[in-house]
């Protein structure tokens, strides 16, 4: 498991604007050599973090403007 205190100084994530309650939001940024990194503005420093490929990355793109993914509820 990665956790954001594994991933390098410097490492930039950025915050999304459209958060949820609380202020919790996502968090995505570019781990070079490595992939593209999500994390949780809430889980801080020891919260686990997804690393995907870029091509992983690319793909889900493409799918959420293709409308691919149905809006829960």
């Amino acid at each position: 498991m990665i956790t954001q205190a594994d991933l390098p100084a410097g490492l930039q994530l950025r915050t999304s604007a459209a958060g949820g309650p609380q202020g919790s939001s996502v968090q995505v940024g570019y781990w070079p050599g490595r992939g593209i990194v999500v994390a949780h503005s809430k889980e801080g420093r020891n919260g686990a973090v997804l690393l995907f490929t870029v091509r992983e990355w690319e793909a889900f793109i493409q799918g959420v403007k293709a409308d691919e993914f149905p809006a829960a509820g």
